[in-house]
């Protein structure tokens, strides 16, 4: 439509994609966000700045984006250290999880379950192994060269990976199938230690969970720095 404004910064956005307050520059739902105020223009899924979108591929159809900053984790006073947190898509969307998503958790003794309501969709324990010749648990420096795929597959080193579960369909020459589904959209992560000194566990590696695309831990300079 006229004067709909069509791109923020380098990121092209086509209908039914939209930008502003017009709403005949969008489908419902479907309006973004362009926070002009920093040097750099950035394209925000949500006006609070939480997921910054990257790419829109409408053909596909996928968006890609990221999250800015840290995920504060908060726990609960059940005595247990367990605790529940929601970081996912707006309820109120038209997005879904993409269906090559991943969980990724680090950490030791502990277990990650993202669920989409009452449906559990990608759930894995991290556990730190102790022997005498390992005190610590977590991947050494000379263990993390080999990657990430040989020590978070398995779940017993500081860190696991779980496929994303999602109903949502496949798309194939522009035709949807399976869309019956409503797919992974609004989710919540509940965390669960399952070892004997939660302390003890937090000192030798920190907690952190992400929902990711599945190649994005395999970066060298990502898991590195996570574990």
């Amino acid at each position: 439509m006229p004067n709909c404004v069509t791109s923020c910064g380098d990121v092209e956005v086509p209908y039914p994609f939209g930008i502003g307050t017009d709403a005949s520059c969008y489908m419902p739902g479907f309006n973004l966000t362009c926070n002009n105020t920093d040097s750099r223009p950035r394209l925000l899924l949500d006006a609070d700045g939480t997921l910054q979108v990257l790419a829109i591929y409408v053909d596909t159809p996928l968006l890609f984006a990221h999250r800015n900053g840290d995920v504060k984790v908060e726990f609960g006073g059940d005595g247990n250290g367990n605790g529940t947190f929601s970081h996912g898509l707006r309820r109120d969307g038209p997005y879904m999880l993409y269906s090559e998503s991943e969980l990724i958790l680090t950490g030791c003794n502990v277990q990650a379950t993202v669920k989409s309501g009452n449906v559990t969709v990608a759930s894995c324990t991290s556990l730190c192994r102790i022997s005498d010749n390992d005190d610590k648990g977590p991947p050494t420096a000379d263990d993390e060269r080999n990657g990430p795929e040989r020590y978070c597959s398995g779940g017993s080193t500081g860190c696991c990976r779980a496929d994303v579960f999602t109903a949502a369909g496949y798309y194939d020459d522009g035709e949807v199938y399976n869309s019956t589904s409503t797919g992974t959209s609004k989710y919540d992560v509940e965390l669960r230690w399952v070892g004997w000194n939660r302390s003890a566990d937090l000192e030798r590696l920190p907690v952190r969970v992400f929902i990711a695309h599945n190649d994005w831990f395999d970066n060298s300079s990502v898991y590195d720095d996570l574990l």
